[in-house]
């Protein structure tokens, strides 16, 4: 790409004003613990501060501005230290030249706990991808979640050129806020939303992450960095770890029953429950006051721990259940039979610090199709080392089992392990080429198994019947990690559960940025045994 000069000299006066004028900013925000600024005026990249990462796939331009060089499709990272995670601003610009898509974004982490983004836990804005928007994202290593989205501005990134200033605030009570200012669309700032998180952990890295397909390997573009604020070395103890997860779910109980809700403990340790509570928001998005376990309460390693109104007579309902596994709250926090999001938390000393464990959007629709009545039947989990928000991980309480199963393992269990075909040429493999999806509890769904020779796959998967029809889509475009399972219920694209029969099975991994594809076909069975 070829620049004139005279736009050369007339950007690099720029940019070097800019930069005086942003250092004496920060100078007066007394505040807050100004961490960096970069501009790239000094064409220079590897120093002050230093970035480490993909340098090949980077350059800076005549624009003084950090910009793509990928020679094709490629997903590219440039990272640099900072530990600002508390009371803290962050604000960048940056432009993408080509209309987004799904392999065409940019990413910038705020927080990473590791040089490389894509491996480690953070929180990241995304501009362009599908959705051709701007929105905030919380990563647990191959888990993301969306945070903050506006509906009202989808697609306000697509056009072929876009530039974009972008402004993240996150204050003491640990309320986030996303703005941004689309150039030649917006007047100002506008607020595309808020959310609060609570501490964001300790962490180490700024980061820059692109991924571009083979066109579009110089349209990236990123300037006018600013990451203010505190320090918080403490939040490290204070973070979810993730060892507690939501497992099950009674929000319409049968008549005598009680609303419940059941934790469970991946830990090898004991665990006090004393601090912990399950909650919802309310329209403002703020937490409302939660149904919290009692004091001295605790659960073992591995093990459930239920949360409802009355134990005595919650133990008394379902009969035959492990008590000691029951506690009582005053359940001052009903849940809507029409879903909501339920939040896992644990409160601190302070008492505006909440830390949120897990969550779980549920929803009545998340019920078997083939139940005619689902008052007093529980969502379970189908393994608690799934994603929790993900509607393909939970199933409801087979009959067998009384439509529940608090305090114990659940009807729906199913081993996840990724253990069969490890060393052979295929990728992906069934556990049983035949299931009946008739709830039971008896291989009620199919599990998909995979395992992929690197990272930076994307999975479509559609059911056939032998002669060629598309009767079902379940995965269309996700992202999946090297390895792991997936789940089909056996519900076809006309939401009614399939007809019994031999169906072929149609699985294609693509990589974007190695162009990539791999694709398999399996027969599987829907019975009825």
């Amino acid at each position: 790409m070829q620049y004139a000069y005279s736009f050369q000299q007339k950007y690099h006066e720029y940019h070097t004003m800019k930069k005086s004028f942003l250092l004496i900013l920060l100078s007066i925000c007394t505040s807050l613990q100004a961490q960096f600024t970069e501009c790239f005026t000094d064409s220079d990249y590897t120093n002050d501060p230093q970035w480490v990462g993909q340098y090949e796939n980077f350059a800076i331009n005549p624009w003084k501005q950090l910009q793509t060089k990928a020679n094709g499709a490629a997903l590219s990272y440039l990272s640099t230290r900072c530990k600002v995670n508390s009371h803290a601003e962050w604000s960048f610009w940056c432009r993408i030249a080509c209309e987004p898509s799904s392999y065409n974004y940019i990413r910038i982490y705020i927080v990473s706990s590791t040089e490389n983004p894509v491996q480690g836990n953070g929180l990241y804005v995304q501009a362009g991808g599908a959705d051709k928007n701007i929105a905030l994202y919380q990563q647990h290593g191959d888990v993301r979640k969306l945070l903050i989205a506006n509906n009202e501005r989808k697609q306000i990134l697509s056009n072929e050129d876009n530039k974009v200033q972008v402004r993240i605030s996150i204050d003491e009570k640990g309320e986030i806020y996303l703005y941004s200012k689309v150039i030649g669309r917006d007047a100002d700032y506008i607020l595309e939303g808020k959310c609060f998180i609570g501490k964001i952990g300790r962490c180490e890295w700024f980061s820059i992450l692109v991924r571009n397909t083979k066109q579009t390997g110089d349209c990236y573009y990123a300037d006018d960095i600013i990451a203010q604020g505190d320090i918080d070395d403490s939040a490290e103890t204070e973070t979810g770890d993730g060892d507690l997860v939501i497992n099950e779910i009674m929000f319409d109980p049968a008549e005598g029953g009680q609303e419940y809700i059941e934790i469970y403990n991946k830990d090898s340790l004991a665990t006090d429950l004393s601090q912990i509570g399950l909650t919802t928001k309310n329209q403002d998005g703020e937490f409302l006051s939660p149904n919290k376990f009692p004091s001295f309460s605790f659960m073992e390693a591995n093990d459930y721990a239920v949360l409802c109104k009355d134990a005595d007579n919650f133990i008394a309902f379902h009969g035959t259940i492990q008590s000691d596994n029951i506690w009582s709250c005053t359940w001052s926090r009903k849940l809507s039979n029409n879903g909501t999001t339920i939040y896992l938390i644990k409160t601190t000393e302070r008492k505006d610090s909440i830390v949120v464990l897990d969550s779980v959007g549920y929803s009545p629709k998340w019920h078997h199709p083939l139940l005619d009545e689902t008052k007093g039947v529980s969502l379970e989990k189908i393994n608690p080392n799934l994603p929790s928000d993900e509607s393909t991980s939970w199933h409801s309480a087979s009959k067998d089992r009384g439509y529940a199963t608090p305090g114990e393992q659940n009807s729906q269990y199913r081993d996840i392990s990724n253990t069969g075909n490890l060393g052979t040429e295929h990728h992906v493999w069934l556990e049983q080429e035949s299931f009946s999806p008739n709830g039971d509890g008896i291989e009620d769904v199919c599990l998909i198994h995979y395992l992929l020779p690197t990272e930076g796959y994307t999975i479509t998967l559609r059911i056939f019947t032998p002669r060629g029809t598309l009767v079902a889509y379940p995965y269309k475009n996700s992202v999946v990690s090297t390895e792991g399972v997936l789940i089909w219920d056996g519900t076809f694209t006309n939401n009614h559960v399939g007809e019994i029969g031999i169906y072929v099975m149609q699985c294609e991994f693509i990589n974007p940025n190695t162009g990539k594809t791999i694709r398999e076909r399996l027969p599987v069975v829907i019975s009825d045994r």
